[in-house]
């Protein structure tokens, strides 16, 4: 006889465990996203310049 209680359970700790590692990926892409444009502001000149 098939243990559903079983299957379910390695189911739903699959699920938990990819969603974790997708949202890790995500704050880490994020992050990197922000570094890099955080960089090119600070390398750049100011706002007020580039208008005249």
């Amino acid at each position: 006889m098939v243990d559903w209680p079983k299957i379910l359970g390695g189911v739903l700790l699959f699920a938990a465990i990819t969603w974790v590692i997708v949202e890790i990926r995500e704050d880490g892409a994020r992050s990197e996203r922000t570094a890099i444009e955080r960089q090119n502001n600070d390398s750049g000149e100011p706002r007020s310049f580039k208008a005249h």
